[in-house]
């Protein structure tokens, strides 16, 4: 009975006030025992240290960041300088007249291409078998001999070229080097890594003593007096590095481009505080010693208010996570901040169930869709005819086309059989629509014109499965106009950058009649789909469909009619969706 009324008093006086408040009180008591350790607070030292070493890492690391953006440009420059250039490369070894012709064009080309950016200091074209060297620099650059030297050091063998960058000084400066390698011609690019240092070397706000990058062996690029035992920390660390030796009398920090390969580090002298954290560690015992009374009590009263309160949180959370989302919490406790948390936990493990029943809705449209798809794959009207044909062919004796329809129908059924969900090369489903239009020549007596536009490689490019072949086999079927014309279907492909974001971009059109107008708002709104005589279809419904879930509504879809006549479908597919 005492200990009931002894728990009422305790839930009236304590039971509407706050956990900030509470705390407060509490540490009233032994603000007077922990007075003397305002000036020795070791703790908040190292937590403050420990932060403003991962603050210097974060600038370390954006500046890699920087470094990387400034690098990956650079990639991309000199990528694009072999592949644009990868004529005239194939041509000198070919061609002694026009030799001297084609070199000034990739001189030329190379002035045009690396120009416009600034960190470039020197580029290198290097044709070992020729031993000509095609050379780009800066006007006020003036290592260019210590350069050639290294770069034909690089390409001789005697310095392995890196598949990535790689810090190296040359005379009184460093550099950030890359090699790329084609058809027997070396291109280096050396990047002014002086000048990245710079922005921060030249920052009054920079806490670093002393910077400097490493090279591809973590080994220090430039004039930095480092010990063995930093030397060793350095030589190790893989992306970051936070090292606070207690011998060493400097902080050293460092981050790395996993992608580039290059790394920075920093050095900061430790002040007269860190090299004395031992003697201050025993005084600090001293002064925990005198708390730890109070402390004793004060755990017993936390236990009570704030453990068992967790504690039961905590135990709720692992039933949640086991899948029991029927678990409530008692909506009680002393403190304030306890009741809205376990109200809005509460809330929570009832939001995550509808979202649940939310998700597991939209599996089950998605496999109804692949049941769709799945379903198309199987075409009887297809087959049908092709027995027609066959039937047909047999009556009039023509064995070879027999022996070609029967050819192109299995290489047609293994595509569909073998046919899922999954994305495949652009080139794959190009096979499968010529197989296609083979036996459609078969079929029909008028003409039928397939042709592809577009001359980019596009090997990387992967799209859903029947994504062209659906629109390729409305256009034989409602493109026809007159039979002397026949059909007329092209497809055109190409790589677009289209605000900032890289796409690939697919255009089906024909000299058919088109889509008729008042079919054309329903099909671009996506509420209904329609064929050109306004009736539902369900291949197109199902392309439709499988872009959207495929491509978390990235993808786009276009009907309309050509300016010269018949129907255009447009497709954009994110490039790497």
């Amino acid at each position: 009975m005492e200990k009931e009324k002894i728990r009422i008093w305790a839930k009236r006086v304590f039971g509407n006030i706050s956990l900030g408040k509470s705390l407060g009180i509490q540490m009233l008591a032994v603000s007077v025992i922990i007075a003397g350790l305002g000036f020795i607070s070791l703790y908040a030292n190292r937590t403050i240290e420990k932060q403003a070493n991962e603050s210097n890492l974060k600038i370390l690391s954006m500046t890699i960041d920087k470094i990387e953006e400034q690098i990956l440009a650079t990639e991309n420059q000199m990528a694009g300088y072999l592949t644009g250039r990868r004529s005239e490369l194939v041509e000198i070894g070919k061609n002694t007249a026009n030799r001297e012709y084609l070199y000034a064009i990739l001189d030329r080309e190379m002035k045009n291409d690396f120009s416009a950016n600034n960190w470039i200091q020197a580029v290198m074209l290097y044709n070992k078998v020729e031993n000509r060297m095609v050379t780009y620099r800066k006007a006020e650059f003036s290592q260019l001999s210590e350069v050639r030297d290294y770069n034909l050091q690089i390409v001789s063998g005697t310095e392995t070229p890196s598949n990535q960058w790689f810090a190296r000084k040359l005379g009184d400066k460093i550099y950030f080097i890359r090699t790329m390698k084609t058809l027997g011609y070396y291109l280096t690019v050396y990047l002014d890594g002086t000048a990245f240092l710079g922005t921060i070397e030249n920052d009054k706000n920079s806490p670093f003593d002393l910077l400097f990058f490493t090279d591809e062996n973590r080994g220090a690029v430039g004039d930095a007096a480092l010990s063995e035992n930093v030397k060793k920390q350095i030589g190790r660390f893989d992306q970051e590095l936070i090292y606070n030796g207690p011998r060493e009398p400097y902080t050293v920090i460092g981050s790395s481009s996993p992608r580039t390969g290059l790394c920075l580090v920093g050095l900061l002298y430790k002040s007269f505080l860190q090299k004395n954290i031992a003697a201050l560690q025993i005084l600090l015992m001293i002064f925990m010693l005198l708390a730890v009374l109070y402390v004793t009590g004060w755990s017993l009263f936390n236990r009570k208010t704030l453990v068992d309160p967790v504690g039961k949180l905590v135990k709720a959370m692992e039933e949640v996570e086991k899948g029991n989302l029927r678990v409530k919490v008692e909506e009680d406790g002393y403190y304030q901040e306890f009741r809205c948390l376990n109200y809005q936990f509460n809330r929570m493990v009832s939001e995550i169930e509808k979202l649940k029943i939310d998700i597991y809705e939209e599996q089950i449209n998605r496999q109804n869709s692949e049941l769709k798809f799945l379903q198309l794959q199987i075409n009887p009207h297809f087959f049908l005819n092709a027995l027609n044909i066959l039937y047909t062919l047999a009556l009039t004796k023509q064995t070879d086309k027999i022996k070609d329809l029967v050819a192109h129908l299995m290489k047609h059924s293994r595509f569909m059989l073998k046919a899922r969900n999954e994305k495949i090369a652009v080139e794959e489903e190009l096979k499968h629509i010529d197989n296609f239009i083979e036996i459609q020549r078969i079929r029909y007596t008028y003409p039928i014109m397939f042709e592809r536009e577009g001359t980019q490689a596009l090997e990387e490019c992967r799209i859903p499965p029947m994504l062209l072949y659906t629109f390729v086999e409305n256009s034989v079927k409602y493109g026809l106009v007159e039979e002397a014309e026949g059909v007329h279907i092209t497809l055109r492909i190409e790589k677009r950058e289209e605000e900032g974001r890289a796409e690939y971009y697919f255009c089906i059109r024909d000299r058919g009649p088109g889509y008729a107008k008042e079919v054309l708002p329903d099909l671009n709104s996506g509420d209904t789909i329609l064929d050109r005589r306004g009736e539902e279809h369900y291949g197109v419904a199902n392309v439709v469909q499988r872009l959207s879930i495929l491509y978390h509504g990235e993808a786009n879809i276009k009907f309309g009619n050509a300016e010269g006549g018949g129907a255009q479908v447009e497709i954009r597919l994110p490039a790497g969706g």
